[in-house]
């Protein structure tokens, strides 16, 4: 039986379905296109703001970067060859002064997430790195001491200068070597996890500033420390 336009009921629902899936694949198209351009602007976000917050010795470096990118800017960087954690790939680059640039991405994208910088100071040189940070970051916006109870499993003063989409943290690590510290620039929430993790408490007194939590050779065993 045909109807009026001289469609059959077979032909009306086969349109309807084709009509269905054309817009089907036009939303999908959309919200791919804006997943992509939102990608797009938080990258660009992560590297405007980021590249002034990587430290001065790693230059031409930003967050949101490309493997290649990273590698053209510092190529004396390479493939770190211990175990990372799950889902990243890292590069690393052993610095003039002794210090170690770690430069992790995801594994899929190879998009530059973190900069790490690890030294190692005698005590007396804290009071000289602060200030240093103090010159280039800021007065901090948050002073952290963080427990070797935690899933870190090492006690930890830290520093922190929370930034909008990018922040710094400045871990201090005291062990009977001396005073590992680690400089890391990263997104704001992934700092904020750091924190979560190392089971941070917020300093409240000058007192607990002063008492620097101490590691012992125990609670190092099988870490890798600078």
């Amino acid at each position: 039986q045909l109807e009026r336009d001289g469609v059959t009921p077979a032909e009306q629902r086969e349109r309807a379905r084709r009509e269905r899936e054309e817009r089907a694949r036009q939303e999908a198209e959309r919200a791919r296109a804006e997943s992509e351009r939102a990608r797009a602007e938080a990258t660009a976000r992560l590297r405007e703001e980021s590249a002034g917050l990587v430290p001065p010795m790693l230059e031409g470096v930003a967050l949101g970067q490309s493997e290649r990118e990273v590698r053209s800017a510092r190529p004396e960087a390479v493939t770190r060859r211990v175990r990372t954690p799950p889902g990243e790939f890292w590069l690393e680059e052993r610095l003039g002064n002794g210090a170690q640039a770690l430069f992790a991405f995801g594994d899929e994208e190879r998009v530059l997430q973190q900069v790490q910088v690890l030294s190692r100071i005698d005590p007396r040189g804290v009071g000289p790195h602060l200030t240093a940070m103090n010159e280039q970051y800021g007065r901090p916006t948050g002073v952290w001491r963080c427990s070797a109870q935690s899933a870190a499993g090492v006690p930890t003063l830290r520093f922190t200068w929370r930034k909008s989409h990018v922040s710094v943290q400045d871990i201090f690590l005291v062990h009977p070597g001396g005073v590992s510290i680690t400089l890391y620039v990263a997104p704001t929430e992934t700092i904020r996890q750091s924190l979560t993790i190392g089971g941070c408490r917020p300093v409240r007194s000058r007192e607990d500033l002063d008492d620097l939590p101490f590691a012992t050779p125990e609670m190092l065993q099988g870490r890798e420390v600078q």
